[in-house]
């Protein structure tokens, strides 16, 4: 969902306070600051006593000199109003919240938070300034706060549709359903029609699994704007569920680009003020083109900071970030992006390959569960569903779902690998070996990595009788000689080392630990150093699962 488009300036909802304004300032106010008539001010009464916080300057030097220029201007403004003798105390509000939009709109968040507390204190009833702040404290995580400046513009103004709908979507991106859905009833009670509020009720609805009142209100929200194109998808999900199959993929053809719409003047107010979203797009997907990442983060964070409720501009800004390998960053911006587009099985499988990536398994498994609960045959996220619940030691699943894999897929390496993997650590040695045996067989004998992972199983293995030396030496020796790699020498060693000849081990694994010192890897001539300290005592490697063959699986 996102905020309409900009409209003229004269919908803006501060006529009164900011026009007199400009008969107090006169050419202090730059060019188009309103294109409205002024007002003929009231004659000010005494400014009431308000201890004003004072405004950071914020760093300019990174922003295109024009918009510099701009923000300076509009701070210089801001200083005339407030030394200016003939301005009430609302004219002074007016000045702090102006200044607050324009740099909420350019993403200088503290200027902007203490430019609105100080509007807000000059005028406690004006709902304005507390909903910006609520924005500002979302955009930057602090849901706390953001719950609690939405509350308090909403007493100010208990029939602000926005306000209720944005307090909605906050709650209900927290999983607080049922407040979110008090919101939304109070959004719609006021103006029935309001779609976005229509839309957060059908996946309150969803996902409580109660699908016939989901269906009511995406089919609504449908009704009242057509062009809502994203609300066939999360349609067709609760049809499916209902069993009318046919419907669902009807609805399922119709989906589209098109999002479900808020209109929020407010908001529209910084579009306006940024050149809009649609232009800050333009020149993040400019810059991402050139390969200019930072630019292209700036600007796709600046628009979501414009609507934070934009999952494309969401998926935009994690492209950048993952160009600049923020992949921390990148993950929570998809994240935030999958609940604001749920059911979006694509962008489920990207969040979820880049959980994996930075190592979060835990938060990969319900994605790539949804995935493959949604389609079965996605071998693929069902190898990767496997991987992450063995590296959270959710072993006896694993082993059942890399076991899915290959009956899938038969020849699938990496799962024949990962359930080697699994067996090995649940202590079932023997069968791993077997499993290794009857894959190289299936092979024709041809899968070096079978092979290199087996001869680790045969001369290492705790059970003596799983372990068979010779045959670890013919199949490791076979596989040095073809590719006299770091993988096929560790093995090598460790049938040599099984075998009785310590020495020849001690002095491959010297190399091993020699080479990774050379190349400044630390962490893997350690690695290395445990295994020469073994054959240097003439003592034999009994741990059969290596980083390698961990790494041939895939991870």
């Amino acid at each position: 969902m996102k905020t309409v488009a900009p409209s003229p300036l004269s919908s803006r909802p501060w006529r009164g306070p900011f026009a007199a304004l400009l008969l107090v300032l006169g050419p202090l106010v730059f060019t188009g600051a309103c294109s409205e008539p002024p007002e003929e001010p009231t004659a000010p009464p005494p400014p009431a006593a308000v201890e004003l916080k004072p405004i950071p300057e914020p760093d300019l030097s990174e922003l295109d000199p024009l918009v510099a220029d701009r923000l300076r201007q509009r701070r210089q403004w801001q200083e005339a109003v407030e030394s200016a003798d003939e301005v009430t105390t609302e004219q002074r509000a007016e000045a702090f919240g102006e200044l607050g939009n324009l740099y909420q709109a350019y993403r200088l968040v503290d200027a902007a938070e203490a430019a609105y507390l100080d509007a807000r204190s000059l005028a406690p009833d004006d709902y304005r300034w507390p909903f910006y702040l609520g924005h500002l404290y979302w955009g930057e995580n602090r849901i706390e706060d953001a719950e609690r400046a939405f509350e308090e513009s909403l007493e100010q103004k208990p029939d602000h549709v926005a306000g209720h709908v944005r307090l909605g979507e906050l709650l209900l991106d927290q999983n607080r359903p049922e407040e979110a859905e008090e919101q939304f009833e109070r959004a719609l009670g006021t103006a029935p029609e309001t779609t976005a509020a229509l839309f957060g009720l059908g996946q309150i609805a969803a996902g409580r699994g109660d699908a016939e009142e989901a269906v009511k209100d995406f089919r609504r929200v449908l009704e009242i704007d057509p062009g809502a194109t994203e609300a066939h998808y999360p349609l067709a999900l609760a049809l499916r569920q209902l069993g009318r199959k046919d419907e669902a993929e009807a609805e399922l053809a119709r989906r589209g680009d098109g999002e479900v719409r808020l209109d929020d003047p407010l908001m529209r107010r910084l579009f306006e003020l940024s050149d809009g979203y649609r232009q800050l797009q333009k020149q993040g997907g400019e810059a991402f083109e050139a390969k200019r990442y930072d630019d292209a983060i700036d600007a796709f964070a600046a628009a979501v900071a414009a609507d934070p409720l934009a999952p494309v501009a969401r998926r935009n800004l994690a492209a950048a970030l993952l160009a600049k390998e923020r992949y921390a960053d990148a993950a929570e911006q998809l994240t935030v992006a999958l609940k604001l587009a749920p059911g979006d099985l694509d962008e489920t499988r990207r969040l979820a390959a880049l959980e994996l990536k930075i190592g979060d398994h835990q938060a990969a498994i319900p994605l790539l569960e949804e995935v493959v609960r949604r389609e079965p045959g996605d071998t693929g996220s069902l190898l990767s569903l496997a991987l992450a619940l063995e590296e959270t030691g959710r072993l006896d699943e694993a082993l059942g779902t890399y076991r899915a894999v290959l009956a899938a897929d038969p020849d699938r390496l990496a799962a024949r690998l990962g359930e080697a993997s699994a067996l090995l650590r649940l202590g079932r040695t023997a069968e791993a070996r077997q499993r290794l045996e009857a894959g190289l067989a299936a092979s024709g004998g041809k899968s070096g990595e079978l092979a290199n992972a087996l001869a680790q199983v045969l001369a290492s293995a705790p059970e003596a009788e799983v372990r068979d030396g010779k045959k670890a030496l013919e199949l490791a020796d076979g596989l040095f000689r073809a590719r006299p790699d770091a993988e096929h020498a560790e093995t090598l060693a460790m049938a040599l080392a099984e075998t009785g000849d310590y020495a020849a081990a001690a002095r491959l694994q010297q190399g091993l630990v020699e080479r990774a010192e050379q190349s400044g890897l630390k962490p893997l001539a350690d690695y290395y150093r445990v295994d020469l300290e073994l054959y240097r005592r003439q003592q034999p490697c009994r741990e059969p699962w290596s980083r390698n063959l961990a790494a041939a699986s895939g991870r």
